[in-house]
């Protein structure tokens, strides 16, 4: 019994030895120590977990940013940046191009390239993007123009509803339900019907919605995102009755239908048409995993992103009468119809770089790894190589030093203004930048420049609750809820 306690005061002791260690180090002596942050972050993981979990964690990284300064120690092994100059060293092109990080794992499926969302090495994401780049070509997105139309007219028809019997409604939701709905009938030619029910189908926006702090958490512990490709094998499977795994399972049979199919009438005009075209490098057709993967890819992706703008301008809008009224004064005098009708509108595109600006779509931080022999991130600031580095598209749109002390306000005439126009576009960052700039942007501005002018065109607005206009969550995306409206018709003047 003596020998046992006493072992049993050894094996605490150095447990704590190596513990007081490693903190030591991580405080002193780790390669990043220089670099400010709370000393928590600084020392584990556990307290970056606990941010993301929070669902605030744009809100946190802002805050650090404030207090911190523009580099900050976010965990022990990853830092974020909020300064704007960042954006082209951490996110540009080049031979120096920084890979993504440990948050995206190996891939999204076992064997072959991974999809383009989850290249992580840059030349097996240049490699997998150039296969299906022409399936987002704004030549093949202009084919898909008549299904977003006619999508955004039952969208437009059931607001009509809401304002015929002066009902409050839930405008994020019923945004919520049009992006899906597209980006299902693009994707693959069938929209989910998120509209005709009102509300969600098979549980598919649940599910997804559930399941997306997944990628900032694997980036706090890179150990759990090497196992990634183990943990798919354990996800719901496609025979599931509703949720991921269900939309697994229709998202293969419509795929094997459409390759069974010899008929002319299934050649629709959609994203999957594209990548059943796609090839390889040796003129072979991609792999039919890899079809899978793409279409899986934008359906995760393509809806909760689009909808945030279309989110945002609305709200942003709605609290600033003069601007909404400038925009209507725009889009009643040119009537757009097209897309194409909405890119010469000098107004209507500054609200849209400006709600890009504040109200994106990611509400974490992408990281990516320095390469070997280090970078210099910002002027006089280096960072080793292998750790991660990355920039919150929330934070650094509020980046003083570039749009000035009232960045936090809502203020479309800011890119209108003399020299700011080319000066903000070098540092755009909405859809990411350089070479993993978002292959998707067409297809998402498309339905943004859409939508918009039907709303405002059509209906007048009123928030139900100006002073908590809404809920605002951080996961990987950033997802809103409880923006209650009211509609009216509007009565154009002749």
């Amino acid at each position: 019994m003596i020998i046992l306690e006493t072992l049993k005061k050894h094996a605490i002791g150095a447990i704590f030895l190596l513990f007081v260690s490693n903190v030591f180090y991580d405080l002193y002596l780790h390669p990043l120590a220089r670099f400010p942050g709370p000393i928590w972050a600084r020392i584990t993981r556990l307290w970056w977990l606990r941010v993301v979990l929070s669902g605030k964690q744009h809100l946190k990284n802002y805050e650090l940013h404030e207090r911190y300064g523009p580099v900050v120690r976010i965990t022990p092994n990853i830092l974020s940046f909020s300064d704007h100059r960042a954006i082209k060293v951490i996110y540009g092109r080049g031979a120096g191009e920084f890979a993504k990080g440990d948050g995206f794992g190996n891939g999204f499926l076992p064997g072959g390239d991974p999809p383009v969302f989850f290249a992580k090495d840059p030349v097996v994401h240049s490699r997998v993007r150039k296969r299906i780049a022409h399936a987002y070509s704004m030549t093949s997105v202009a084919q898909m123009e008549p299904s977003v139309s006619a999508l955004i007219e039952e969208f437009s028809r059931n607001i009509d509803r809401f304002a015929e019997r002066g009902e409050e409604f839930d405008l994020v939701e019923w945004v919520n339900h049009l992006t899906f709905d597209l980006i299902s009938e693009l994707g693959y030619g069938k929209k989910f019907g998120f509209m005709e029910k009102g509300g969600d189908v098979n549980g598919y926006q649940e599910s997804m919605h559930h399941n997306s702090p997944m990628f900032p958490i694997l980036a706090a512990f890179p150990t759990l995102a090497a196992l990634l490709g183990v943990v798919i094998k354990y996800l719901p499977p496609p025979e599931s009755a509703t949720g991921i795994g269900h939309l697994f399972g229709v998202t293969k049979r419509i795929i094997a239908d459409r390759r069974a199919s010899t008929s002319s009438s299934t050649n629709k005009k959609d994203l999957l048409g594209g990548f059943l075209a796609s090839k390889t490098e040796d003129g072979s057709p991609i792999s039919e995993s890899s079809v899978f993967g793409e279409v899986m890819g934008t359906l995760i992706a393509g809806a909760d992103t689009t909808a945030a703008s279309i989110q945002g301008a609305s709200l942003y809008l709605l609290q600033n009468p003069p601007a909404l009224q400038r925009l209507v004064d725009e889009l009643d005098q040119t009537n757009p119809v097209s897309y194409a009708d909405t890119l010469p509108l000098e107004y209507f595109n500054a609200v849209l770089k400006e709600t890009l600006r504040l109200s994106p779509s990611i509400g974490a931080t992408f990281g990516r790894k320095v390469p070997v022999g280090g970078a210099e991130i910002l002027p006089g600031i280096w960072v080793p190589g292998g750790f991660e580095v990355g920039i919150n598209n929330w934070v650094v749109g509020r980046d003083k030093t570039l749009y000035g002390d009232d960045a936090m306000e809502f203020r479309p005439e800011r890119w209108l203004e003399k020299g700011n126009r080319t000066r903000f576009a070098e540092f755009e960052f909405g859809f990411g930048s350089g070479n993993r700039v978002c292959i998707g942007k067409n297809v998402a501005m498309m339905e943004i420049c859409k939508t918009i002018p039907e709303l405002f065109e059509k209906f007048e607005l009123e928030l139900m609750d100006p002073e908590d206009p809404w809920v605002e969550e951080s996961r990987l995306f950033l997802y809103k809820s409880g923006l209650r409206v009211r509609a009216r018709r509007r009565v154009l003047k002749v």
